[in-house]
């Protein structure tokens, strides 16, 4: 139990590690001298780091050199690492971390902790400040690069042109691009964000796209991948009409979300409450949001440990 209460303490360490660009200032051998130098830091308190990091494998001293190393789990929180998750460590520690701190807020009033904090809703805020807006999407990058593998292999009946709303840095539609290079797929999300897309196959079109206004664009399926949850009823419903206008009759929406019912993910809902003023959605509430707004399942399945697929039809 008492190690519970200070577990912040090793998340900490490592995630301002990785603010300083420790890791990637170790992937060669290196001294802590050195390295304070690089840095702009102070040899006894990076030495006390350091320590902890060698403790818990982050780093490997050599002792004939004195110098240390990344280890393979250090190297995960280096830039530009195929298996990498720096962008997420620094992003559960600085405003998320920051929201938490006023849970008692949000126990007393169901509203956003993150809003009394901040003075401005989460995605807003995230909009004038493009270092934040770009750790946060890279750090959903990281997520979507295991989350949405082996995403062909589950949709396999698309038509010519698929639409991934709110597709963020592209992960998924890449992946689907590259499985079927004879079909046209649209990545559409705010400008800023599609700034920080990056080697794009030939078959994806980008789109600017604010999803809470109509789209200026037409396809035959959309994805809201991990899109919804983010948002109440109310602000999901605005999405999901605006996906209906560009849809044919009989389009595919495809919703890939995690089911509360299915899923146990309490303390992602609280998560959700704080930020966002939402929560992960049961399957019966999805059918309701869905329903509610002209869209009828059409098949549901397991897509990993975490995310269902919910394939739903234009009514």
């Amino acid at each position: 139990m008492q190690a519970l209460f200070t577990q912040y303490w090793h998340f900490l360490a490592v995630q301002n590690a990785c603010k300083i660009n420790l890791f990637d200032l170790f992937i060669s051998p290196n001294t802590i001298e050195n390295f304070c130098k690089q840095s702009q830091t102070q040899p006894v308190a990076v030495q006390f780091l350091v320590n902890f990091l060698t403790e818990e494998e982050y780093l490997y001293q050599i002792t004939a050199s004195n110098e240390y190393v990344c280890s393979p789990k250090g190297l995960q929180l280096c830039d530009n690492q195929p298996n990498g998750w720096k962008n997420a460590c620094i992003l559960w520690g600085e405003e998320h971390l920051n929201a938490w701190q006023g849970l008692d807020y949000t126990l007393k009033t169901a509203q956003p902790a993150f809003e009394r904090a901040y003075n401005s809703p989460f995605f807003a805020y995230l909009q004038d400040k493009p270092n934040k807006l770009a750790n946060y999407h890279l750090a959903m990058a990281e997520y979507a690069r295991e989350d949405y593998a082996k995403v062909g292999d589950f949709l396999t009946d698309l038509p010519t042109i698929t639409a991934d709303i709110g597709g963020g840095l592209g992960v998924l539609i890449k992946n689907l691009a590259k499985t079927y290079p004879d079909k046209k797929f649209i990545l559409a999300d705010l400008p800023e964000v599609l700034n920080l897309a990056t080697a794009m196959p030939e078959n994806v079109e980008l789109k600017p796209l604010n999803f809470f206004q109509p789209f200026l664009f037409a396809a035959e399926a959309i994805i809201l991948a991990r899109v919804l949850h983010d948002w109440d009823d109310q602000q999901a419903g605005i999405i999901l009409n605006n996906c209906y206008n560009a849809l044919p009759q009989g389009g595919k929406l495809y919703v890939f979300e995690l089911m509360q019912d299915e899923i146990k993910a309490n303390l992602l809902s609280l998560n959700m409450l704080l930020m966002c003023k939402s929560h992960e959605r049961s399957g019966c509430e999805y059918k309701r949001l869905l329903n509610t707004h002209n869209f009828e399942i059409v098949d549901k399945k397991l897509f990993n440990n975490l995310q269902t697929l919910t394939v739903c039809e234009r009514m």
